[in-house]
């Protein structure tokens, strides 16, 4: 298997594992991955293969048609020495493989983007060049901060090449009037191009101040994110044009591991409000089953007070032939007693009032209250009796 379209890939890639396929084919893992991402080949997630294994649900990334680049992929060119997967910052970035589909850098400025203009317009609207730059208009704007018109030349045709690259990669590319922002799988990072400076010291220096930043005229390609500032600049050896594949490579690198830890997070989510649901669940038939448990262990306390209760009549019985006034006590008892009964439940005329469990009055304090509310109100027109009492004295 030399060559492989990108439709064949995608079925190889969710039919067996990365370790299988590099066994089997003498390809490494890392440049399977980094082909994979640069065809836009999505892959499972980790754990994916684990779950198959056990039966259990996974999920599975549809394939992307829409691609620019070639459908064939010659495997084993990628795999040679000369296209060596690079690690950089412990992140492996596969800037060979955008090399390849780059073509060459341009001369000069042609069919410039919409931003690139509008960046034009803003930065060759003064004279005089400045470092620090404000604005006040609404128009698509890169953040530059150049201090040469020959650096603001070069700054906007690099711009306008990585950009363009950017976009026939299938990345899409937000530009307003705060800035741009290159959008990876929905995952967005700002950028910026400054000119690098030299700390000089002032001739007369004040504890406060003491410095000055001197341009000088080295330029800077930044990730400008306050928390996460990766900057690509020129050096003696290569110049910041040559390194547009690693700034492509490394932007992808990290959206895509970002949309990796979004999905992640998700799914940890998704996971956790599942398992909370299965407590609460769990929680609610425990606690039926508690109720029920309670219920039975009041009513095996209430029989047997019940029983006692029975022997106690039986007792009474046997007296009363000598004690005339028993019999009327015994009656009342046996009909209480077969209120209180847990099986029997039998009316009682007064005793259906009484919570069985408390031995309460349940009603009849409420209903009476309830009542001298209700006539309070409608015949005197008050809400309560306080109020009518101050009426009363007046």
């Amino acid at each position: 298997m030399k060559t492989i379209t990108r439709r064949e890939l995608y079925d190889l890639v969710w039919s067996k594992s990365i370790s299988k396929i590099s066994k089997e084919t003498n390809i490494r893992e890392s440049v399977i991955r980094g082909i994979c991402q640069t065809y836009k080949i999505p892959l499972p997630i980790n754990g994916y293969w684990s779950k198959i294994q056990f039966g259990k649900e996974v999920e599975v990334f549809p394939f992307v048609e829409e691609f620019e680049g070639s459908d064939i992929i010659d495997l084993y060119h990628f795999n040679t020495p000369v296209y060596e997967v690079k690690q950089n910052d412990e992140v492996i970035v596969i800037e060979d493989f955008v090399k390849e589909s780059m073509p060459n850098y341009p001369s000069k400025l042609e069919n410039p983007l919409a931003v690139i203009v509008e960046t034009q317009k803003y930065l060759t609207k003064k004279d005089k060049y400045s470092y620090y730059q404000s604005r006040k208009d609404d128009a698509p704007y890169i953040s530059v901060q150049l201090s040469s018109k020959e650096l603001i030349d070069r700054s906007l045709l690099f711009l306008d090449t990585l950009l363009k690259q950017f976009i026939a990669r299938g990345h899409e590319v937000l530009s307003e009037n705060w800035g741009t922002k290159i959008i990876i799988q929905k995952q967005s990072i700002p950028i910026r191009m400054r000119e690098s400076y030299n700390r000089v010291k002032k001739k007369d220096p004040k504890w406060y101040d003491s410095e000055d930043k001197v341009a000088n005229g080295i330029l800077c390609f930044q990730i400008d994110e306050s928390y996460r500032r990766i900057e690509w600049k020129d050096s003696a050896s290569v110049k910041l044009e040559d390194k547009i594949p690693n700034i492509i490579a490394k932007f992808e690198e990290i959206c895509y591991k970002r949309y990796e830890d979004d999905l992640q997070k998700i799914r940890e989510n998704i996971r956790k409000r599942e398992i909370y649901k299965l407590i609460q669940d769990r929680k609610k038939v425990v606690e039926i089953h508690l109720e029920k448990f309670n219920k039975l262990l009041r009513e095996s306390k209430q029989y047997r007070k019940i029983q006692d209760m029975r022997t106690y009549v039986d007792a009474l019985k046997k007296h009363e032939n000598e004690k005339p006034e028993l019999k009327e006590w015994i009656e009342w008892s046996t009909s209480a007693i077969d209120w209180y009964d847990p099986i029997i439940k039998s009316d009682h005329p007064y005793l259906n009032d009484v919570n069985r469990e408390t031995l309460t009055v349940k009603t009849l304090d409420r209903d009476v209250e309830n009542w001298y509310d209700n006539y309070n109100t409608h015949k005197y027109g008050y809400d309560d009796e306080a109020e009518a009492e101050d009426d009363w004295e007046d």
